[in-house]
């Protein structure tokens, strides 16, 4: 199935920025004390809205994968990724998201490596607690995802499948404030994918989906 990843993180990046832009007010005020002085314009900041940049890592857990060749056991990994978010001022907030996951799999106590690449659209919600300096938020999202699957040990040596495939996730967690540009988050988060087809070596295996579970630790910046 063809499919830009560079082309799905301009339109993403693009909408946001559509979003920010669009609450940019312009106001048209004449100057009060020289009638004759041609009016001027004053431009106020979308003060409805504030961007935020979150880091972040932790744990992921690979679910057992389904080859027709052999049944793989899911193991763990490490999960990085990074995040370019829009938040309102009422907690509604949308995400241009990245993470890299590299996980093991087991055939028979032998291991094997599983990394992917996803790039993700989220909506979520954050819930505004004003006495609170926590705020627990939930959300999903949608994009892509690809992965690459290293069989050297089990077909050919040095052989490895790859594919790519519509993603989607649920997660939640809490954001711990630590001052007012800065945050941390402890999140939950799954990921899914469809039937997911791996090629290489001139043959193709349809694995029943994708999936990972993570906990994942961020930091966050706000601007």
């Amino acid at each position: 199935m063809p499919f830009s990843i560079r082309g799905a993180i301009t339109a993403l990046f693009m909408s946001l920025l559509f979003i920010s832009t669009a609450n940019a007010q312009f106001i048209l005020r004449s100057h009060k004390t020289a009638p004759s002085v041609l009016p001027t314009f004053t431009v106020n900041s979308p003060s409805n809205y504030s961007g935020y940049f979150e880091i972040n890592t932790g744990a992921n857990w690979a679910h057992d994968v389904k080859l027709s060749v052999a049944s793989f056991d899911g193991g763990v990994g490490l999960p990085v990724g990074f995040t370019l978010g829009l938040e309102s001022n009422v907690g509604l907030a949308g995400e241009i998201e990245y993470t890299y996951r590299n996980s093991s799999l087991d055939v028979s106590g032998i291991d094997f490596n599983l990394q992917s690449h996803s790039v993700m659209g989220n909506l979520l919600y954050y819930a505004r607690t004003p006495d609170l300096t926590i705020e627990p938020y939930f959300g999903g999202g949608v994009g892509w995802k690809s992965a690459e699957l290293s069989l050297g040990n089990l077909l050919t040596p040095g052989l490895s499948l790859d594919g790519d495939e519509f993603a989607w996730q649920v997660f939640g967690g809490v954001r711990q404030k630590l001052n007012r540009q800065t945050a941390v988050t402890l999140e939950y988060r799954y990921q899914d994918t469809g039937d997911f087809d791996l090629s290489g070596g001139g043959s193709t295996f349809t694995t029943n989906g994708l999936a990972d579970s993570s906990v994942i630790l961020g930091y966050q910046m706000r601007y």
